[in-house]
């Protein structure tokens, strides 16, 4: 906020959300960390998915903590964001329905379904360190990274990128 650093950015790096059965088979061992959360949290992680049945939700008083809602999606659409420098983009779960290679900046990125562990990856071709992503729901990317780009794939199965708002 002040000094000579003052609007540098640090670096990022993103890390894979994965299953426990993908991490066991790429490393026996892993390393863990355990907390215990008290047992009120406990038992509402336990009901609360039962009762939503995938419909999404926002607790009382959520709402009001949050920016302008960005309707280009449905809030509660899940999908991977991905940053590289100043710029996002969204890609909608709904989209990876087959592997996207997305021509951004001076690479191809390769979005994909792990079939490993059924989660969102992203990769660039050239095999350098992915870049920063973040499994998400989307009021919640579009909140964090405002004017985002959306991928989305036609009805005719070719790729297209919503042009970013702002």
């Amino acid at each position: 906020m002040h000094g000579p650093l003052k609007g540098a950015r640090l670096e990022t790096w993103g890390i894979d959300m994965t299953t426990v059965e993908a991490a066991l088979e790429r490393r026996p061992v892993p390393p863990i960390a355990l907390s215990k959360p008290p047992w009120y949290v406990r038992l509402g992680l336990g009901l609360v998915p039962n009762l939503l049945k995938g419909r999404g939700f926002l607790p009382p008083g959520f709402r009001s903590t949050m920016a302008e809602s960005d309707d280009r999606l449905p809030e509660p659409t899940n999908g991977l964001g991905v940053i590289v420098g100043r710029e996002a983009r969204f890609y909608p779960l709904s989209a990876l329905s087959s592997p996207i290679e997305d021509q951004w900046k001076d690479g191809v990125l390769k979005v994909y379904i792990d079939p490993n562990d059924h989660l969102p990856k992203a990769r660039w071709l050239d095999a350098s360190r992915p870049p920063m992503q973040v499994f998400s729901r989307w009021y919640g990317f579009a909140a964090t990274y405002p004017g985002c780009g959306i991928y989305e794939r036609t009805t005719d199965g070719a790729d297209a990128l919503e042009s970013e708002t702002g």
